[in-house]
C-alpha cells in the first residue's frame, strides 16, 4: 500500500501556478522506474482539452471512488451507534472509535487520494479536494497529526501567491480594502462552477478546528474560528459549516445556549430528515440545561415533527411535559393522550415498554398513583428485549410501592432489578436498592407471617358449622391446584384416600410387553402418576411442592406472569419467597394448622408480636424509617397493649426513640410515660432516664456530624459535592436520616434546577416528620406554591433563581431621612466611625452563603416584616461585598436607636421563626451607615467594622 504523505517536505504548491514536485528521494517502490503524471506536470502545457481530460481521470476514477468508501464508513459508525435519550446526547451521532476500527477501508481511501495525487497531472482541479479527502481519512483514522499536515498543507499551498512567494497572513500584503483576511476567494468563472467543485482551502480551515475539536484543544480551535468568523472573504457556502463548528466547540466548553443557538444555523448540514430531527433534539436538550425553556420546547416539539425514531418521540414529549407543566395549560393530558396514542399504533409496537413508562412518568408528576402502577405493569409486560428499561421500570414500581408503604410488593420489584445494568444510569438508586432489599425481604417475610396468622385465627373464630364448611370447601380447592383427585373428605367423611396402586405394575402386564414400548401402559402410567403427584417438571425435588412453586419463576424475583393488573388492581405473588409447606393436605391435616386451644391461640399471638416488634426495629435501625417503625410500633401496642409481654418495655423504648426521631413530640411523651408506669425500673427505663444509650448516643453524634457537614455545602451552594456526600451518607447510616432544616434547603435547591416534583416530595416529608417545626408552615406554602403551575415562575422569580444577578442596594446618602442639623465631630473618612446620629441600615452578614440561599432570607425577612411592621414599609436589598461576604440591608432608619430598636425586636425571631433553616454560624447581624458601608465596600473588612462597633456600643453585638 502506498502511503506517501503527500511529499510535505518535497511538494511546494500545486494544483494551480507555482507548482513543482522532487520525489526522487522517497518515490514509492513500484513506480521507481516510471515517471509519474504529477512529474511531467511542467512538461507540457495545461491545454484545455489535457484539463478536461485530467479532471476527469481525477474527479471519476479516484476522488469520486475514495469519496464513496469515506460516506460509508462514516455511515456504518452512525448506523453502529444509539443514543440514550435520558442524557444529554453526544453532538455527533457516531464516534472516531468507531470509525477507527475500520483501519484496511481508510488505508483503501488514503490509497487513493495519493494514487490520484501522484498520478495525475498537478494542475487539474480535484488535487486540492483529494488532500482534503486525505486530511478526513486520516481524522477518522485518529491519526490526528498526519490529518492536521494535510490540512495544514492545503493552507500554505493554495495560499495566495505574490510573484510565486507566500503572502504572510496578517501582514500588509494580506490587506483587502482595509480588512485582513485568510480565507480564498472564492469568484469564479461560470464554467468552473459548473464543471469543478470550489477551491478546498477554505474548507480545509472548517477541518483543521474539527481537528482541534476532537483533540479538546479548545484554544487553538477558538483563535481559528475567531478569525474565520469575521474573515470578510469567507464563503457564504461554509457559513453553516462555520455555524457548525462554533456550536461544537460551546458544546465542549459546556456553554449550553449558545451551543444551541449556533447548532440551529447549522441544521442544513444533518443528513437526513432524521439526523435533522436528533440535532434538534439535542438542541431542546441543551436549551432545557441553559434554563431557556420556551426555546427547548420549540426545538422538541420540532424533533417530533421531523423524526421516524418512535424514542426520540417518546423522550422528547417527556421533555415537553417537564417544561411545559407551568405554563401551559393541560399540557401534561395533551401529551400523556399522544403517548397512548402512540402506544396503540402498530409502528410502535417495539417500544410499548418505554412509552407505558414514561406515560407512568406523567402519572406520577399528577399524583396518579394507581395510574402510573398500571402503567409501569404494562411496560414489564410488553418489555421483550430490553432488560434495561426492564430494571427501570421494576425499579420505579419498586420506589413507589415503597412511598406508598406496599412493603411487600416493593420488595418483590426490588427483588427482581438487575442492579448491575443500571450502574452509571441510577447511582443514587443503585446504593438506596442495596439499602432497601434486604431489610424489605425482612419486613415481607414478616408481614406474610402477620397475614397467615391473622388468617388461621379468623378461621379457628368461625362457629363449628361454619368452620368445617369452609375448610372442606378450602381442601377441594387445594387438591385441584396439586391435580390431586377429591377425596372423601369433600365428600363428607374425615378419611382422605389415594389412588389405589398396589397391584399396577407400571413396567409390564401379563403378556410381557416392555413398559416402554406400550402406548397403552405408558399412557396409564402418566395419568396415575398425575392423579397421585399432581403436574410435576423435570426437575430434582419434584416430590415437594414447595420445591415446584420456588422454581415458578427462575432465579429471584417476580415475572409478568406474577402481576395481575386487570382492574387498576395490583396483586404480587410472592414467588421469590419461600412458601409454608402444608404436606398433608387432609381434613385433619388442615384443621390441626388451626389455633383452636388456648396454647394454640398464645402462640399464634406470639409470632405476630414478634413480627411486629422485627418489622419495627428494622424500619427503625436499617431503613432509619421513623414513621414507618411509629406506625408498626402503634400496631403493636393497639393490638396487643393491655398483654404483657416479653420485650413490651423494649418495644416502648423503641416506640419512644422513633417517634422522637419523627419528631412526634407527644406520641414519644406518652411512650416515655407508659415505661415509666409500667417498668419504672426495667432496664430501658434507666436507660432513658440516665440518657446513657451509648450506642444510640455514638451512632447520633456521628450521623448528626455528618450531615450537618453535608448541611453546610448545600448552604454554600457547593451542590454537586454535597448531593455526593449525601449519597454515600444514606449509604452508610440509611436513607432516611432528616432534619427540617436540611429537608428545606434540599427542596429550595431542588427549586432552583426546575425540579419541582423533586422539591415537593422533600417538603411533604418535612410535613410528614417534623409538623411541629417552625418550617412546616413554609413548606406547606411552598407545596401550594408548586403545584399551582401557573404561578410558578413568579415564585421562583421571588426566589431570584432565574435572576442573573441580585439586586444591589446603591446606598445615596440622599435617600436618608433628613434630620435637623447638628453639629458631629471631624471624622477620618478613610476609618470606620460611629455616629449615632447618622441613618442606619440594619445590616445581616451572610458568610459563605449560595445566592439562592440569600434570596429566600431575603423573601423570609420580607414576609416576617410585612406580619410584624404592616404599617411600616421597610426596604430589603442586599450587596455582594466579596466571595465569602453577602450583606443584606435592611431600612434605612431613622438613626441608630430606630435601627436598634427594630433589631431587638426581631433578632429573637431569627433562628426559630425567619431563618431556622440557616445555622447561626453563617450569619451575623450589625447595623451600619452609609458612609461608613461605602468604607466597607472599598475596604472589605467585616471584622475590622464589627470590632468598632462592638466598641461604640458595647454588649449589644
Amino acid at each position: 500500500m502506498v502511503l506517501v504523505l503527500l511529499a510535505m517536505a518535497g511538494f511546494t504548491a500545486f494544483g494551480q501556478p507555482n507548482t513543482n514536485v522532487d520525489l526522487d528521494k522517497d518515490k514509492p517502490k513500484q513506480y521507481e522506474n516510471r515517471k509519474l503524471g504529477s512529474e511531467k506536470t511542467g512538461d507540457k502545457k495545461f491545454s484545455l482539452p489535457r484539463r478536461i481530460t485530467q479532471n476527469l481521470y481525477t474527479h471519476y476514477n479516484y476522488y469520486f471512488n475514495a469519496n464513496n468508501k469515506l460516506n460509508d464508513i462514516v455511515g456504518r459508525a452512525k448506523a453502529a451507534h444509539k443514543d440514550d435519550y435520558t442524557q444529554l446526547l453526544p453532538f455527533y451521532n457516531y464516534n472516531l472509535d468507531a470509525t477507527s476500527q475500520e483501519k484496511s477501508e481508510l488505508d483503501s481511501v488514503i490509497y487513493k487520494c495519493t494514487a490520484g495525487i501522484l498520478l495525475h497531472d498537478l494542475r487539474n482541479d480535484w488535487i486540492d479536494n483529494l488532500y482534503i479527502l486525505l486530511g478526513k481519512a486520516y481524522l477518522l483514522r485518529k491519526d490526528f497529526d498526519s490529518a492536521a499536515s494535510c490540512f495544514q498543507y492545503i493552507n500554505f499551498t493554495y495560499a495566495p501567491k505574490d510573484d510565486g512567494y507566500d503572502v504572510p497572513l496578517g501582514s500588509n500584503a494580506s490587506n483587502t480594502n482595509g480588512q485582513f483576511t485568510i480565507a480564498t476567494n472564492e469568484k469564479r468563472s461560470l464554467l468552473k462552477k459548473i464543471t469543478t467543485k470550489p477551491p478546498s482551502r477554505n474548507e480545509s480551515f472548517i477541518w483543521q478546528v474539527r481537528n482541534y475539536l476532537e483533540q479538546d484543544q479548545l484554544g487553538e480551535a477558538a483563535g481559528l474560528l475567531g478569525i474565520l468568523r469575521n474573515d470578510p472573504n469567507f464563503p457564504k457556502r461554509l457559513q453553516t459549516d462555520l455555524h457548525e463548528m462554533v456550536a461544537y466547540w460551546f458544546y465542549k466548553q459546556q456553554s449550553f445556549d449558545s451551543a444551541a443557538w449556533h447548532l440551529q444555523k447549522s441544521l442544513d448540514n444533518a443528513d437526513g430528515r432524521n439526523e435533522e430531527a436528533r440535532w434538534e433534539f439535542l438542541a431542546g436538550q441543551l436549551y432545557q440545561s441553559a434554563k431557556k425553556d420556551s426555546l427547548a420546547i420549540k426545538m422538541f416539539e420540532h424533533s417530533i415533527k421531523h423524526t421516524f425514531d418512535p424514542l426520540m418521540e417518546v423522550y422528547a414529549r417527556l421533555n415537553i411535559v417537564s417544561l411545559s407543566g407551568g405554563t401551559k395549560k393541560d399540557a401534561l393530558q395533551d401529551n400523556l393522550n399522544e403517548l397512548i396514542k402512540l402506544a396503540k399504533r402498530d409502528k410502535y409496537i417495539d417500544y410499548k415498554d418505554i412509552i407505558y413508562y414514561a406515560a407512568a412518568l406523567l402519572e406520577i408528576k399528577r399524583n396518579s398513583l394507581d395510574a402510573a402502577q398500571e402503567n409501569l405493569l404494562k411496560s414489564v409486560k410488553y418489555n421483550i428485549d430490553n432488560p434495561k428499561q426492564k430494571s427501570l421500570s421494576f425499579l420505579l414500581l419498586a420506589d413507589l410501592n415503597y412511598n406508598r408503604n406496599r412493603f411487600v410488593a416493593a420488595h418483590q420489584f426490588y427483588d427482581s432489578v438487575q442492579s448491575e445494568i443500571l450502574r452509571g444510569v441510577a447511582k443514587e438508586n443503585i446504593d438506596q436498592i442495596a439499602v432497601r432489599k434486604p431489610a424489605l425481604k425482612i419486613i415481607a417475610a414478616n408481614i406474610e407471617t402477620i397475614i397467615h396468622e391473622d388468617s388461621l385465627q379468623k378461621v379457628a373464630s368461625m362457629p363449628e358449622a361454619e368452620r368445617t364448611l369452609y375448610i372442606r370447601k378450602m381442601l377441594k380447592k387445594l387438591r385441584k391446584e396439586k391435580g390431586l383427585k377429591e377425596s372423601s373428605d369433600e365428600q363428607g367423611s374425615y378419611n382422605t384416600t389415594l389412588p389405589d396402586t398396589k397391584n399396577v405394575d407400571l413396567f409390564g402386564d401379563t403378556k410381557g410387553d416392555w413398559y416402554f414400548l406400550n402406548s397403552n401402559l405408558k399412557s396409564k402410567g402418566f395419568t396415575e402418576f398425575k392423579s397421585r403427584w399432581g403436574k410435576r417438571p423435570n426437575v430434582d425435588n419434584w416430590r415437594r411442592q414447595g420445591g415446584i412453586d420456588k422454581i415458578a419463576v427462575p432465579g429471584k424475583g417476580i415475572s409478568t406472569q406474577d402481576v395481575d393488573d386487570t382492574g387498576g388492581k395490583t396483586t404480587v405473588k410472592a414467588t421469590g419467597s419461600e412458601e409454608k409447606e402444608n404436606d398433608d393436605i387432609s381434613f385433619e391435616g388442615l384443621m390441626s394448622k388451626l389455633p383452636l386451644t388456648k396454647e394454640r391461640l398464645l402462640a399464634s399471638d406470639a409470632k405476630i408480636m414478634d413480627a411486629l416488634l422485627d418489622n419495627g426495629e428494622t424500619f427503625q435501625n436499617k431503613l432509619e424509617n421513623h414513621l414507618a417503625a411509629v406506625n408498626t410500633y402503634d400496631e403493636l401496642f393497639r393490638r396487643f397493649g393491655s398483654t404483657i409481654f416479653k420485650r413490651k418495655e423494649e418495644a416502648l423504648f423503641n416506640l419512644f426513640y422513633s417517634s422522637t426521631k419523627a419528631g412526634l413530640k407527644n406520641k414519644a411523651d406518652s411512650a416515655k410515660n407508659a415505661l415509666d408506669k409500667t417498668f419504672s425500673d426495667g432496664q430501658y427505663t434507666n436507660k432513658l432516664r440516665e440518657g446513657n444509650n451509648t450506642d444510640i448516643k455514638k451512632k447520633d453524634v456521628a450521623v448528626t456530624k455528618k450531615y450537618e457537614a453535608i448541611y453546610n455545602l448545600f448552604i454554600e451552594g457547593k451542590f454537586a459535592e454535597a448531593k455526593l456526600e449525601k449519597v454515600k451518607a444514606d449509604a452508610q447510616y440509611g436513607n432516611n436520616y432528616w432534619t427540617p432544616q436540611l429537608l428545606f434547603i434540599e427542596a429550595v435547591y431542588h427549586i432552583k434546577q426546575r425540579s419541582d416534583d423533586s422539591a415537593i416530595v422533600k417538603l411533604q416529608t418535612l410535613l410528614t416528620l417534623f409538623a411541629k417545626s417552625p418550617l412546616a408552615t413554609k413548606a406547606q406554602n411552598m407545596i401550594e406554591v408548586l403545584k399551582r403551575r401557573t404561578e410558578i415562575e413568579s415564585y421562583l422569580t421571588n426566589l431570584n433563581v432565574e435572576r442573573k444577578k441580585d439586586s444591589v442596594i446603591n446606598v445615596d446618602t440622599a435617600t436618608a431621612v433628613v434630620k435637623p442639623t447638628v453639629s458631629k465631630p471631624v471624622v477620618n473618612k478613610n476609618q470606620f466611625n460611629f455616629v449615632a446620629a447618622d441613618s442606619q441600615y440594619v445590616a445581616l452578614i451572610l458568610d459563605k452563603v449560595d445566592r439562592v440561599f440569600v434570596s429566600e432570607a431575603k423573601s423570609s425577612f420580607n414576609q416576617y416584616n410585612r406580619q410584624r411592621f404592616y404599617n411600616q414599609p421597610i426596604n430589603i436589598g442586599n450587596i455582594l461585598l466579596n466571595e465569602q461576604y453577602n450583606v443584606m440591608l435592611i431600612g434605612p432608619f431613622e438613626d441608630a436607636d430606630k435601627a436598634m430598636a427594630y433589631l431587638n425586636k426581631t433578632r429573637p425571631d431569627v433562628p426559630t421563626q425567619i431563618l431556622s433553616w440557616l445555622p447561626a454560624s453563617k450569619y451575623m447581624f450589625t447595623i451600619i451607615s452609609a458612609t461608613n458601608l461605602d468604607l466597607l465596600k472599598e475596604n472589605k473588612d467585616v471584622n475590622k467594622y464589627q470590632q468598632m462597633l462592638i466598641k461604640a456600643l458595647p454588649g449589644k453585638f
